[in-house]
């Protein structure tokens, strides 16, 4: 599933730990060539600081791998440390 190819992207392109420990939802939209034209917090960690940093590295992340025709937005959960 497309869902779970981000999030590994995600994990193996990760920079460094996120400070904190949470975790925030995330919605993102990629382009079809893997950009992402879109990443919107669906659910807070409670963090201001923290989902920031999530934002960050997911866009850091890009590109993605190309997602099937069609993919609408793909939600991610991001944990920090």
């Amino acid at each position: 599933n497309y869902t779970g190819i981000v999030t590994a992207h995600i994990r193996r392109n990760r920079r460094s730990n996120i400070a904190g420990a949470g975790a925030v939802n995330m919605k993102f939209g990629i382009a079809s060539n893997g950009r992402i034209d879109s990443v919107d917090i669906y659910r807070s960690s409670g963090s201001t600081r923290f989902d920031r940093q999530a934002m960050r590295m997911a866009r850091m992340a890009a590109p993605y791998p190309k997602p099937p025709a069609g993919q609408g937005p793909v939600l991610v959960r991001i944990k920090g440390s």
